[in-house]
């Protein structure tokens, strides 16, 4: 779930600095884009907030059952 906040939240940065740079070049940015931008920021968000709030899983230890490569 993370990785597809992760992936919407770049997609998003990337909309965000063509509308950026779109004003700062005096230029009107792109309509649809603005649109685009907000949603998916905000399905960033919604997919981030439930993930950190019930927890990331522990990455650092190997799950039930997975060889033990450094016990030998």
């Amino acid at each position: 779930m993370l990785s597809h906040a992760l992936s919407a939240f770049g997609v998003a940065a990337v909309g965000g600095l063509v509308l950026a740079a779109s004003m700062l070049r005096n230029k009107f940015p792109p309509w649809t884009l603005s649109p685009v931008h907000t949603l998916l920021g905000t399905t960033g968000c919604g997919n981030a907030v439930p993930t950190i709030l019930t927890g990331l899983p522990d990455l650092s230890r190997a799950p039930e059952g997975a060889p033990m490569w450094d016990a030998y």
